[in-house]
């Protein structure tokens, strides 16, 4: 029951009552949580790429600050100065990107009320969270604004109304030892996270886990912004026998790299996100884990199962056997509905799987393989192994030991004292100890429909021909259904006791790290789109004498591409390589696995960004670039 509690909640009504203070307390990695973090994630972007925009805008504007200089105002005003538009920058970015979210949010709350199937009010928004980002949006440029108002206050008045610019400030010395200081701490916390895994203290430890991730993510990220202007000079140094115009561009990246670097802090930071991601969820559902305890859709779009209500306790057979036709009766006239033909009753045994090692789990529901079954996903029975006690779709569980197959009522150890994690007492006369398994491709995929079933000649071996009962039947119609569709089967169950359950919305591996992928590749090129031209305008004079002296635009654009190309392909091998280490510190002290986790590559996703990013900004950088300066022979007054 749903309902709106804003005048409290009456004590007399019992049961288990659930309210969003109860749900964020009982789950740490809730919504919010991971709003916090993205808005933090957010606020660190910000003012990593504010810090070089408002130095270079401050470059910019130097001769009218030497003229406020010149008329009497102090250190103190200028810095006010710069910071003032760092603050005003930051409260029209947050009212501006607060509109854009709430138009945003109308359009789309419709599909949001249709997936979730009841309805939301149009301002039912997390107001902290929302307040959080806008204060931290505000704070975030002030803060990227405060060192280089402290730069241009202390540029000397002459030279300020000369519109020379400052000599490049050297990055300083304690940034790369600080750098590495990091990138140990966070390895070890990560370390300390990962031997939680599989421990046998693992359920008392789940804070302190949560708590040294949290600690080790951020000590990575901090590392990554302080050795990133490091690789700039690295890369100036690679490219000392490269033509002129890509020289030029890579030491001016490694001249300015206290104002670069920034930028390619941000973009490290992206690509950390999304590698990351990847990384962690192909080894996560790519490995043995993700085998066991899987993960996705339920069901498929045309797929709909009727779960069959609890028996009445002390019903005779006969009374049994009338209510399952009824049942039966009904769900056909559901299927006939649905205009489908097909309708496969799911049969559980009695029995389930697990692992012999401990943090093991299995998950997901064991039916029967009955020949209605098969020939509902065109499975020839010459396909089957006569000897098989499991067939499956899931990938890679035939070939995993120390499978169960666990039948009866045996609730014993799961540890056999002394022995390793894979020893198990599996008592023959309530377990099979590794199982048969033969992996069949036609079965559905989805987490609820029958992905893994046992064989009848199990069943038999077994004896669970007593204990199978009916637990749904399975609809599959031509079409994929829709919320007409579902609403009505719904209420045609609902009165016969039944419940629904049509597909959900939860991501599979490879939406999930297609998603992340693309996430990190749009912001980290819109990171470079906004950076890029305040990169570039650092040396425009260089570019005005070049074009002064007969370069042509090729050498202009040869200058823009190699600026957005060097960020773009040193940020995603900095933020990859910084993802790989954090997953290596993190899977190193798995006892369950161990490094084998990383041994499942999204080496599509990685070329995308290791490759495929580079390559799009320099077409970028290239096509958007050649304009010839409007000024050569002067500095233009702006």
């Amino acid at each position: 029951m749903l309902f709106d509690a804003h005048g409290g909640i009456p004590s007399s009504l019992g049961g288990s009552i659930e309210t969003p203070s109860t749900v964020q307390a009982s789950n740490p990695l809730n919504p919010a949580f991971f709003s916090y973090a993205a808005v933090t994630l957010g606020m660190l972007l910000i003012a990593l790429v504010g810090a070089g925009g408002f130095m270079v805008l401050a470059q910019r504007r130097l001769r009218a600050i030497g003229m406020i200089g010149a008329q009497g105002a102090t250190d103190r005003n200028i810095r006010l100065v710069v910071r003032a538009n760092g603050v005003i920058v930051g409260a029209v970015g947050a009212v501006a990107g607060f509109l854009l979210g709430l138009v945003a949010w109308l359009a789309y709350r419709p599909a949001v009320e249709a997936s979730a199937h009841h309805l939301i009010g149009p301002f039912q928004l997390p107001w902290t969270v929302i307040g959080a980002a806008i204060v931290l949006a505000i704070v975030a440029t002030w803060f990227a604004a405060r060192r280089p108002a402290r730069t241009i206050a202390r540029v000397p008045i002459v030279l300020a109304l000369a519109g020379r610019p400052a000599a490049p400030k050297r990055v300083g010395r304690l940034t790369l030892p600080a750098g590495v200081a990091f990138l140990a701490a966070a390895f070890f916390l990560l370390g300390f996270a990962g031997h939680v895994v599989g421990g046998t203290g693992a359920a008392q430890a789940q804070s302190g886990q949560l708590l040294a991730v949290v600690l080790g993510l951020v000590a990575t990220a901090v590392a990554v912004v302080l050795l990133s202007p490091s690789f700039l000079a690295l890369l100036a140094r690679l490219g000392r026998r490269a033509p002129i115009s890509v020289r030029l561009a890579l030491r001016d990246l490694a001249r300015y790299r206290a104002r670069s670097g920034s930028t390619l802090g941000a973009i490290s930071l992206a690509v950390l996100t999304a590698a990351l991601i990847c990384v962690l969820a192909a080894g996560r559902y790519g490995g043995v884990g993700g085998t066991l305890d899987y993960a996705g859709p339920n069901l498929a779009s045309n797929q709909l199962i009727a779960y069959t209500p609890p028996s009445p306790s002390g019903a005779s057979g006969s009374t049994l056997a009338k209510l399952q036709a009824k049942l039966l009766a009904k769900v056909h006239s559901i299927a006939a509905a649905l205009g489908s033909h097909t309708v496969v009753q799911l049969e559980q045994p009695g029995a389930d799987l697990q692992h012999a090692a401990l943090g093991r789990t299995w998950s997901g529901p064991i039916y029967v393989a009955t020949p209605g079954l098969l020939r509902a996903f065109a499975i020839k029975q010459s396909q089957v192994n006569p000897a098989a006690d499991i067939l499956t779709m899931r990938p890679g569980l035939d070939t995993i030991s120390g499978m169960q197959l666990i039948h009866g009522n045996y609730n014993g150890p799961r540890h056999f004292p002394g022995g390793n994690n894979n020893s198990f007492p599996c008592p023959p006369q309530s377990c099979l100890a590794n199982p048969r398994i033969q992996e069949v491709s036609q079965l559905p995929s989805g987490t609820s429909a029958p992905n893994t079933v046992i064989t009848e000649h199990a069943v038999r071996q077994l004896g669970l021909a007593s204990s199978i009962f009916t637990a749904g039947w399975l609809i599959q119609a031509p079409n994929p259904l829709t919320a007409s569709q579902i609403s009505s089967a719904r209420l045609a169950a609902g009165a016969a006791g039944m419940t629904i359950e049509t597909r959900n919305s939860v991501p599979g591996l490879s939406e999930i790290i297609n998603a992340a992928t693309v996430f990190g590749i749009l912001l980290a090129l819109g990171i470079l789109a906004m950076s890029v031209g305040l990169v570039r305008s650092e040396t425009a004079g260089d570019l005005r004498i070049l074009a002064a002296t007969g370069a042509s635009s090729l050498v202009r654009r040869t200058l823009t591409a190699i600026t957005a190309g060097a960020l773009a392909l040193t940020g995603a091998v900095v933020g990859t390589a910084a993802a790989y280490l954090a997953a290596i510190g993190f899977s190193r002290t798995n006892q369950l696995d161990g490094l084998s986790t990383l041994r499942s590559i999204p080496v599509a996703n990685l070329l995308l960004i290791l490759v495929g990013m580079p390559l799009a900004a320099v077409i970028a950088g290239w096509l958007l670039a050649g304009r010839e300066p409007s000024a050569m022979a002067r500095r233009p007054i702006e």
